[in-house]
């Protein structure tokens, strides 16, 4: 499938951002959850409270059943629970109606003026996996009919009622009245002014470029937001979460206008195969470490960024990476029932490669483009080897954590000169690398090495490695007098973390553009402390800058000296 660009009104990058890097939030359910969407992301419904409206859909608010139409819609769910999927019921009547039953077959039907029926199938979809339900109103011939999974023959067959009913928005999820609301996810809602046909059922449920766009009146792709594709026809959610996949090439000839609204809806997924995922708990579960994976150490293999523990196995945390997201089991600080959680991934490569640059071989995932690498290597005595990291070039901040030893997250950065080094697990300003603690200055960083030196021999280490990619990612450093502070990166930001290295006794601030609160406030989380979410502070993402808009120690301080990793 052809993926989706993305539209950045700042500088166009070289590649794609959400093809590299993606912050998904999403509720822990205290048991086995995959976070990915069916294609890139889409809206994940909480079994209470969420939902998503739609005032018209370029169907109308239908007043009356005697309306043609199609509607096109993706579901995951493995609920037991009769679920509401997508309607226009007023409490009362409904000229459409599409309904999962406690046994997860579904129903359709319509009732206008008190007076209808529904009818129910025979197919379920409430096994966790994903399913295309395609319901189409015929006027011609008076029908309803409901496809699933792109076979041809209808698994309901309905006869419309005549009559008039309140003309109410499109539910997503829920019913407007109360109840029902869906425990599972939704993904690319299409809504069409025409009753589709056979091949077009095919089309949807094989994601075609070919899916017809002539008709097309409404396309949720439900990608961080319930709008429709031209911003036209926006829906308003409520208490949903976002989740991700592959699709998609761009929508032609097609007049929008229908945004959704939702409410309490979490957004979750991504639309590549991540290999580096790092996960905290925003909820105050009392004090919840970070958890921190990649693809060459492997599933449920965790370390952690607010501590100097070594590398430990937990079977129920993140077990698994997936194509558009990964696998989360019943670990607290990874899926605990009912709390917030962020997760921040990367690419890397698809597989892992050997690297004899330097004098310890090295395996490597590399992502030369977003200017990102995995490096893990071992030394073989206290001198100071070399390590290739498959960067493309010379690495600008490293984060380095021993696997089989307790011991700091020794930080490189560029920009502080070769005998400088923060650590990610504290709030020190920088200090000297000191063979006291089994570190030598890194003379040998460029562009295909690393260097290192550790007291003793035979340990593993894992590096983090980044460089600037120009309209993508950048590493940088300002100062400040503690007014409002405006650093030019060259894009519009999703990502940015900030340290203070002037002086100690400041964290390391992470900021996204997910978890805010108002206008400019972004809610803090800190790399190095297990603490919850923090209140925001404020700080705007602009087209080509972020701004600062408070006087803070750890972001913005007077007369201090700090240092960012800014990702688009």
């Amino acid at each position: 499938m052809i993926n989706k660009r993305l539209i950045n009104t700042g500088t166009t990058p070289a590649l794609d951002p959400l093809q590299n890097f993606e912050t998904v939030t999403y509720t822990g359910n205290g048991g086995t959850q995959k976070i990915t969407g069916y294609i890139r992301k889409g809206a994940a419904f909480n079994g209470s409270s969420s939902s998503i409206s739609i005032t018209d859909g370029g169907i109308g608010n239908n007043a009356t059943a005697r309306v043609t139409f199609s509607v096109s819609i993706w579901v995951n769910t493995t609920s037991t629970s009769a679920s509401a999927i997508i309607s226009d019921y007023d409490g009362l009547d409904y000229s459409f109606y599409l309904q999962m039953n406690t046994n997860g077959t579904l129903n359709i039907g319509n009732y206008m003026d008190g007076v209808g029926s529904f009818t129910s199938g025979t197919a379920t979809i409430n096994d966790g996996n994903w399913h295309n339900l395609v319901l189409i109103n015929n006027t011609s011939d008076n029908t309803q009919k409901l496809f699933v999974d792109g076979n041809n023959t209808p698994d309901i067959n309905h006869t419309l009622t005549s009559g008039t009913k309140n003309a109410v928005a499109i539910q997503i999820g829920y019913y407007a009245s109360g109840g029902y609301v869906l425990n599972g996810k939704i993904d690319q809602v299409r809504i069409f002014n025409t009753a589709l046909g056979s091949s077009d059922i095919t089309k949807l449920y094989n994601e075609s470029s070919q899916i017809p766009t002539t008709n097309l009146t409404a396309h949720y792709k439900l990608n961080g937001d319930a709008k429709d594709s031209a911003g036209s026809y926006d829906g308003t959610e409520s208490n949903i979460a976002y989740a991700g996949g592959t699709y998609s090439g761009a929508d032609t000839d097609i007049s929008y206008a229908f945004d959704g609204t939702p409410t309490n809806v979490d957004f979750v997924g991504m639309s590549f195969a991540p290999d580096f995922v790092w996960i905290k708990t925003r909820s105050d579960i009392g004090g919840s470490n970070h958890f921190l994976f990649d693809t060459i150490r492997g599933a449920t293999n965790r370390i952690r960024s607010n501590i100097t523990n070594a590398e430990g196995s937990d079977a129920d945390s993140l077990t698994s990476f997936n194509s558009n997201g990964f696998t989360v089991d019943d670990d607290v600080s990874c899926n605990n029932s009912g709390s917030n959680v962020v997760a921040w991934c990367w690419k890397a490569a698809s597989s892992n490669a050997t690297n004899d640059d330097g004098s310890n071989q090295t395996i490597v995932r590399a992502n030369t483009d977003a200017g990102f690498s995995i490096v893990k290597f071992s030394n073989n005595n206290s001198n100071t080897n070399t390590f290739g990291h498959g960067l493309g070039g010379q690495p600008e901040l490293v984060f380095i954590k021993g696997l089989n030893v307790s011991n700091d997250w020794f930080t490189y950065v560029d920009l502080l000169g070769k005998d400088k080094r923060l650590k990610l697990n504290t709030t020190d300003s920088q200090s000297s690398w000191s063979t006291n603690d089994g570190t030598n200055t890194p003379t040998g960083i460029n562009s295909t090495t690393l260097s290192f030196a550790y007291s003793g021999t035979s340990y593993n280490f894992i590096a983090y490695c980044f460089r600037s990619i120009p309209g993508y990612q950048k590493i940088g450093s300002y100062s400040s007098d503690g007014s409002n502070k405006t650093i030019d990166i060259g894009f519009r930001p999703r990502w940015v973390m900030i340290k203070n290295y002037s002086s100690s006794g400041n964290y390391w601030v992470i900021l996204d553009n997910l978890r805010t609160t108002g206008t400019n406030g972004k809610n803090r989380l800190y790399a190095n402390d297990s603490y919850k979410e923090d209140t925001s502070i404020n700080v705007s993402f602009n087209a080509t800058d972020f701004t600062i808009l408070t006087s803070n120690s750890d972001v913005n301080g007077s007369g201090k000296s700090y240092i960012y990793l800014a990702i688009a």
